[in-house]
């Protein structure tokens, strides 16, 4: 399905104009295939998303915030479609005959039917799904489908957004693995100085670690994200 977005607000970065003479103007080229604009290139999905947070007739202020909200708030959707869905990161959501074949909700075109009213499609009608898949104990499948079906009816999709992110990181991926396996030797023998550090580095880099449980040894597990 495409989708074509228009904006016609005017448009600022970091609440300057967006001007040549201003030194600040910047392409959806450089948004996606540079550093110039942030630590990292920005995926597709949260550029797009960060453009629907704002009404199309309204001014839109370009932020390394307003695109690092956006990141955020793909990667909840996707946590919460993988945990509802019962599966992982590698989901193609567009080559499943359930989504394909799946209409948007009523909800999100009643949002839509309000002049295009994406703003309130998102922090209204996504989040609410959020909030309902959310139960004590689980996580809900039908919020959580109809979540991601509405996602992708507005060309978003946190699962490729996830993709995007960790291929940057491709290359340094197994440096950060043996960054991770240096700290766990740290943190078994107390060195948490050494071992906060090493964190500390890799968030300067953009990695945020999460420590948890196995839940049947109880070892201590150690993931990565992409921080922005």
């Amino acid at each position: 399905m495409a989708n074509v977005w228009m904006h016609n607000g005017f448009l600022q970065v970091e609440g300057r104009k967006m001007s040549k003479s201003e030194g600040n103007f910047v392409t959806i080229h450089e948004l996606l295939h540079t550093k110039r604009f942030g630590q990292l290139p920005w995926t597709g999905d949260a550029v797009r998303l960060a453009m629907l947070t704002v009404h199309y007739a309204k001014p839109i202020d370009w932020t390394v915030e307003r695109l690092a909200t956006a990141s955020a708030n793909l990667h909840t959707f996707k946590l919460t479609v993988a945990k509802g869905l019962g599966v992982n990161d590698s989901l193609n959501p567009g080559s499943i005959a359930e989504f394909q074949q799946a209409a948007p909700s009523a909800q999100l075109l009643d949002c839509l039917s309000d002049d295009i009213n994406t703003p309130k499609a998102i922090f209204e009608h996504l989040f609410f799904l959020v909030k309902a898949a959310d139960q004590v104990g689980g996580v809900l499948r039908e919020p959580a489908k109809v979540l991601m079906q509405d996602c992708l009816f507005l060309g978003i999709d946190p699962f490729r957004h996830a993709r995007a992110e960790l291929a940057a990181f491709d290359e340094q991926k197994g440096n950060i693995d043996l960054a991770i396996d240096d700290r766990l030797v740290f943190i078994a023998a107390k060195n948490f100085v050494e071992a906060d550090r090493i964190r500390d580095e890799l968030l300067a880099q953009g990695i945020q670690l999460k420590d948890s449980k196995d839940s049947t040894t109880g070892e201590r597990v150690t993931t990565w994200e992409v921080k922005r």
